[in-house]
């Protein structure tokens, strides 16, 4: 089962645009498989890559031909990279020219502005046949875990959004970082769906995004709740575009005003609002709440995607039947991950889930079984789409010489610290740097001791 096996059906279509280049699908699938030609089959291989074409043509290349691939960051943190190749081993490794070769790889070949590497002694890794994709799932500290996704994973999520956003041939202009999973289910989607994808690495903040949305004027818009306030700040009326079709949140909770604002310019232009609701774990999206049910049950996350299941848990593990009534959020589908990975030796296990997913959310369901999110079990949250265990920040600061206690508040990461002398600001560029969150979501506060509630009201 390969995720891009039917491209060749699309071959004239134009598929990919840069900033001076598009290419046909026929021209990028050539290009995708001649990339990965140079690689041999099967191996596990770490991408560095970003919203460009050869970045999604590596990607592309190495899925059809079975490669395993762990897609990051362009500009990760060293130690973050360094500590993953130590545990992983991986046999290839493409990254951008700027980054000195890892000790123990040597470049084999060159494409623009990416070398590729290849072990000096190759070690066969074993791997499950099913595994196609290694990715993270906040890498605050440097952690080695990741998610273990499967061809069927990817392929099943992908067919589900395209089926409940309907789209076929539709075009898109990417807001999102390629190796951020939301952003690599676009890329999905829009590719095995014969849509045109537009390529921007620019903010939403700059002059050049702007250019480049009201050239091509997108089909789509997929964006985190951060985007969307920074859009509402712009004025909305900028947003609009004559081909313009619907647009998407997910990665973070909206702001109650913040979906008005957005479902009254979605009427008075015609266009489809669509919220979602996802894990990494769930390759990624599990819900998507209709446009048609917005302004009726604006917080809830929807239902379950396509032919899909949500259902509520109590303490005791057992099925909850009585609507609006708390209990642990579990989605059953196809979609759900293989398993967590901690080194290259369980990249050979078989799938350990069957299908089920434990979210970590609290969550509700209500007479008419609409879902709704109403906090967390596990520490893990979201800032402006960025996701953040809690724990590992902890760990990281106390590490560092720092008692702390962390929470999240108004959006923001809130950290409690019994130091009187602690050197705020450099505690505050580490996190920002480490976390890839704005240093203004970050906030402090000093306590005699810690409290046991939340650290903010």
């Amino acid at each position: 089962m390969s995720l891009f096996k039917n491209l060749s059906a699309f071959n004239n279509k134009i598929c990919i645009i840069n900033e001076n280049d598009q290419l046909t699908f026929e021209k990028f699938t050539n290009l995708s498989d001649k990339l990965a030609s140079k690689i041999n089959k099967r191996s596990l291989v770490f991408l560095l890559a970003e919203n460009d074409i050869e970045s999604i043509a590596s990607y592309v290349g190495l899925i059809r031909q079975k490669s395993v691939v762990d897609i990051f960051e362009k500009n990760i943190q060293k130690e973050y990279l360094y500590n993953l190749i130590l545990k992983y081993k991986p046999n290839y490794i493409i990254q951008p020219k700027s980054l000195n070769i890892i000790k123990g790889y040597k470049k084999i070949f060159n494409f623009k502005d990416y070398i590729c590497t290849k072990q000096k002694f190759i070690k066969k890794i074993l791997m499950n046949d099913d595994l196609a994709l290694l990715l993270s799932t906040s890498g605050t500290t440097g952690s080695p875990k990741l998610v273990r996704l499967s061809y069927e994973n990817y392929l099943t999520n992908s067919k589900d959004i395209i089926s409940s956003l309907h789209l076929r041939n539709k075009s898109v202009i990417t807001t999102l970082p390629f190796n951020y999973t939301y952003g690599i289910s676009v890329i999905n989607t829009h590719l095995i769906s014969g849509g045109k994808i537009i390529l921007n690495n620019h903010s939403i903040l700059e002059k050049k995004f702007w250019d480049k949305y009201k050239k091509f004027q997108p089909n789509c818009f997929y964006g985190v709740p951060y985007i969307f306030e920074l859009i509402d700040k712009l004025n909305f009326k900028n947003f609009y575009n004559k081909n313009l079709k619907f647009f998407a949140n997910a990665g973070g909770k909206l702001d109650k005003n913040l979906i008005k604002k957005i479902v009254n310019f979605s009427e008075k232009n015609k266009i489809k609002f669509y919220s979602m609701y996802g894990q990494t774990e769930a390759s990624p999206r599990m819900s998507v709440l209709d446009y048609k049910f917005i302004k009726k049950k604006t917080n809830s996350i929807g239902k379950a995607i396509n032919n899909n299941l949500f259902y509520i848990r109590d303490k005791q593990g057992k099925k909850i039947i009585t609507p609006n009534t708390q209990g642990e959020l579990v989605f059953k589908g196809k979609n759900v991950f293989m398993g967590y990975s901690n080194s290259y030796k369980d990249l050979i296990k078989n799938d350990e889930n069957n299908n089920i997913l434990f979210t970590g959310d609290l969550a509700k369901y209500d007479k008419d079984s609409f879902y709704y999110i109403v906090g967390r079990i596990k520490r893990i949250s979201k800032v402006f789409g960025v996701r953040i265990d809690l724990e590992d920040v902890e760990f990281l600061l106390k590490k560092n010489g720092y008692e702390v206690k962390c929470d999240i508040s108004d959006n923001k990461l809130c950290i409690q610290h019994t130091g009187k002398n602690v050197s705020l600001d450099k505690v505050k560029n580490m996190l920002s740097k480490k976390l890839k969150l704005n240093i203004n979501y970050i906030e402090f506060k000093y306590v005699k001791k810690f409290l046991n509630k939340k650290i903010l009201n």
